[in-house]
Protein backbone atom coordinates (compact mmCIF):
# COMPACT_ATOMS: atom_id res chain seq x y z
CA UNK A 1 0.00 0.00 0.00
CA UNK A 2 1.80 3.48 -1.09
CA UNK A 3 1.53 5.97 1.70
CA UNK A 4 -0.20 9.22 0.73
CA UNK A 5 2.21 12.80 0.84
CA UNK A 6 0.60 13.62 4.47
CA UNK A 7 1.18 10.39 5.64
CA UNK A 8 4.94 10.83 4.06
CA UNK A 9 5.59 14.19 5.36
CA UNK A 10 4.58 12.83 8.97
CA UNK A 11 6.86 9.72 8.92
CA UNK A 12 9.61 11.66 7.47
CA UNK A 13 8.82 14.97 10.26
CA UNK A 14 8.45 12.56 13.09
CA UNK A 15 12.15 10.68 12.29
CA UNK A 16 13.86 13.64 11.24
CA UNK A 17 12.66 16.05 14.44
CA UNK A 18 13.51 12.95 17.13
CA UNK A 19 16.55 12.65 15.67
CA UNK A 20 17.37 16.55 15.26
CA UNK A 21 15.83 17.07 18.50
CA UNK A 22 17.80 14.81 20.34
CA UNK A 23 21.08 15.84 18.89
CA UNK A 24 20.39 19.36 20.43
CA UNK A 25 18.97 18.64 23.36
CA UNK A 26 21.77 16.41 24.39
CA UNK A 27 25.28 17.88 23.53
CA UNK A 28 26.39 21.83 21.89
CA UNK A 29 28.18 19.94 19.47
CA UNK A 30 24.63 18.27 18.34
CA UNK A 31 23.77 21.65 17.34
CA UNK A 32 27.12 22.38 15.42
CA UNK A 33 26.32 19.52 13.57
CA UNK A 34 23.17 19.48 12.60
CA UNK A 35 23.76 23.70 11.53
CA UNK A 36 26.92 22.31 9.86
CA UNK A 37 24.92 19.70 7.65
CA UNK A 38 22.50 22.02 6.61
CA UNK A 39 24.22 24.71 5.26
CA UNK A 40 26.80 22.52 3.51
CA UNK A 41 23.48 20.49 1.66
CA UNK A 42 21.71 23.62 0.91
CA UNK A 43 24.59 25.30 -0.45
CA UNK A 44 25.31 22.07 -2.52
CA UNK A 45 21.86 22.28 -4.32
CA UNK A 46 21.90 25.83 -4.17
CA UNK A 47 25.12 25.80 -6.01
CA UNK A 48 24.06 23.31 -8.45
CA UNK A 49 20.34 25.02 -9.12
CA UNK A 50 22.63 28.46 -10.12
CA UNK A 51 25.54 25.43 -12.65
CA UNK A 52 28.10 27.15 -10.02
CA UNK A 53 28.91 23.29 -8.62
CA UNK A 54 31.54 22.49 -10.61
CA UNK A 55 34.66 20.64 -9.43
CA UNK A 56 37.59 24.00 -10.28
CA UNK A 57 39.48 25.53 -7.58
CA UNK A 58 37.07 28.28 -7.13
CA UNK A 59 34.37 26.25 -5.79
CA UNK A 60 36.75 24.30 -3.29
CA UNK A 61 37.28 28.24 -2.48
CA UNK A 62 33.38 28.51 -1.46
CA UNK A 63 33.51 25.66 0.27
CA UNK A 64 36.94 25.86 2.16
CA UNK A 65 35.82 29.20 3.23
CA UNK A 66 32.53 27.98 4.51
CA UNK A 67 33.98 25.49 6.44
CA UNK A 68 36.47 28.98 7.86
CA UNK A 69 32.70 30.42 8.79
CA UNK A 70 32.12 27.37 10.87
CA UNK A 71 35.44 27.70 12.46
CA UNK A 72 34.82 31.05 13.68
CA UNK A 73 31.46 29.65 14.93
CA UNK A 74 33.24 27.34 16.76
CA UNK A 75 35.29 29.44 18.47
CA UNK A 76 32.70 31.34 20.33
CA UNK A 77 32.34 28.23 22.56
CA UNK A 78 34.55 26.48 24.40
CA UNK A 79 37.36 29.71 23.21
CA UNK A 80 34.94 32.69 24.56
CA UNK A 81 35.30 34.48 21.28
CA UNK A 82 32.61 37.25 20.98
CA UNK A 83 29.61 36.40 18.22
CA UNK A 84 30.63 40.17 17.10
CA UNK A 85 34.18 39.34 16.35
CA UNK A 86 32.95 35.86 14.79
CA UNK A 87 30.69 37.58 12.20
CA UNK A 88 33.18 39.66 11.17
CA UNK A 89 35.25 36.55 10.70
CA UNK A 90 31.99 34.92 9.18
CA UNK A 91 31.80 38.36 6.27
CA UNK A 92 35.26 37.71 5.77
CA UNK A 93 34.33 34.87 3.35
CA UNK A 94 32.55 36.93 0.46
CA UNK A 95 35.16 39.29 -0.41
CA UNK A 96 37.70 36.09 0.12
CA UNK A 97 35.84 34.47 -2.86
CA UNK A 98 35.67 37.21 -4.97
CA UNK A 99 39.31 37.64 -4.79
CA UNK A 100 39.74 34.25 -6.24
CA UNK A 101 36.64 34.75 -8.88
CA UNK A 102 38.42 38.01 -10.10
CA UNK A 103 41.39 36.49 -10.56
CA UNK A 104 40.70 33.84 -12.24
CA UNK A 105 40.60 34.51 -16.13
CA UNK A 106 38.83 31.48 -17.25
CA UNK A 107 35.87 32.98 -14.92
CA UNK A 108 34.34 35.16 -17.82
CA UNK A 109 31.25 36.09 -15.44
CA UNK A 110 33.08 37.05 -12.27
CA UNK A 111 30.96 39.18 -10.58
CA UNK A 112 27.82 37.89 -11.53
CA UNK A 113 29.38 34.53 -10.10
CA UNK A 114 30.14 36.84 -7.05
CA UNK A 115 26.97 37.83 -6.69
CA UNK A 116 25.26 33.97 -7.11
CA UNK A 117 27.65 32.99 -4.53
CA UNK A 118 27.54 35.46 -1.88
CA UNK A 119 23.70 35.38 -2.11
CA UNK A 120 24.01 31.69 -1.53
CA UNK A 121 26.64 32.14 1.21
CA UNK A 122 23.76 34.49 2.91
CA UNK A 123 20.69 32.66 2.38
CA UNK A 124 21.78 28.86 2.55
CA UNK A 125 25.18 29.26 5.80
CA UNK A 126 24.05 32.37 7.45
CA UNK A 127 20.86 31.23 8.94
CA UNK A 128 22.09 28.29 10.67
CA UNK A 129 25.19 29.70 11.34
CA UNK A 130 23.52 32.27 13.46
CA UNK A 131 20.94 29.54 14.97
CA UNK A 132 24.29 27.53 16.31
CA UNK A 133 25.22 31.09 17.99
CA UNK A 134 21.70 31.39 19.66
CA UNK A 135 22.59 28.41 21.74
CA UNK A 136 25.40 30.69 23.40
CA UNK A 137 23.13 33.93 23.29
CA UNK A 138 22.03 34.97 27.24
CA UNK A 139 23.71 32.42 29.33
CA UNK A 140 27.29 34.36 29.46
CA UNK A 141 28.80 31.44 26.87
CA UNK A 142 27.29 27.93 28.26
CA UNK A 143 25.39 25.96 25.89
CA UNK A 144 21.24 26.54 26.11
CA UNK A 145 19.37 24.74 23.62
CA UNK A 146 15.91 25.86 24.84
CA UNK A 147 16.42 29.16 22.08
CA UNK A 148 17.56 27.28 18.79
CA UNK A 149 15.21 24.59 19.46
CA UNK A 150 12.04 26.92 20.23
CA UNK A 151 13.58 28.86 16.74
CA UNK A 152 13.30 25.17 15.04
CA UNK A 153 9.77 24.42 16.73
CA UNK A 154 8.26 27.94 15.58
CA UNK A 155 9.81 26.83 12.01
CA UNK A 156 8.51 23.45 11.62
CA UNK A 157 5.08 24.96 12.79
CA UNK A 158 4.99 27.16 10.16
CA UNK A 159 5.42 24.83 7.74
CA UNK A 160 3.10 22.61 8.60
CA UNK A 161 0.24 25.52 9.48
CA UNK A 162 0.99 26.51 5.84
CA UNK A 163 0.73 23.51 4.94
CA UNK A 164 -2.44 22.47 6.39
CA UNK A 165 -3.98 25.79 5.79
CA UNK A 166 -2.85 25.76 2.38
CA UNK A 167 -4.62 22.43 1.02
CA UNK A 168 -8.12 23.80 3.23
CA UNK A 169 -8.19 26.90 2.29
CA UNK A 170 -5.73 27.46 -0.99
CA UNK A 171 -6.67 29.28 -4.08
CA UNK A 172 -4.35 32.12 -5.04
CA UNK A 173 -1.15 30.93 -6.17
CA UNK A 174 1.84 32.16 -3.92
CA UNK A 175 4.69 32.06 -7.00
CA UNK A 176 3.79 29.51 -9.18
CA UNK A 177 6.82 29.67 -11.37
CA UNK A 178 9.10 28.70 -8.66
CA UNK A 179 6.75 26.90 -6.36
CA UNK A 180 3.25 25.58 -7.68
CA UNK A 181 1.76 24.24 -4.74
CA UNK A 182 2.11 27.75 -2.31
CA UNK A 183 -1.31 29.78 -1.44
CA UNK A 184 -1.67 32.79 -0.31
CA UNK A 185 -3.56 31.33 2.02
CA UNK A 186 -1.30 29.04 3.28
CA UNK A 187 0.94 31.63 4.12
CA UNK A 188 -1.79 33.52 5.89
CA UNK A 189 -2.38 30.55 8.00
CA UNK A 190 0.62 30.12 8.85
CA UNK A 191 1.36 33.42 10.15
CA UNK A 192 -1.44 33.64 11.86
CA UNK A 193 -1.23 30.02 13.53
CA UNK A 194 2.59 30.38 14.54
CA UNK A 195 1.79 34.38 16.21
CA UNK A 196 -0.30 32.11 18.18
CA UNK A 197 1.65 29.82 19.43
Amino acid sequence: MALSNLQQRIITGLIAGSLVIGAIVSVWWGLLLFCLLVSVLGLTEYLKLTDLLKPKPETVLVFAAVIFGWYSALNVYPFHISPGKSLVLFLLLIPMIGIAYLYNARQPEAFAAIARISFGIIYAVLPFWLLYLCGFQFTGGEYNFRLPLGMLILLWSTDSFAYFAGKAFGKTKFFPRISPGKTWEGFAGAVLCTFGI
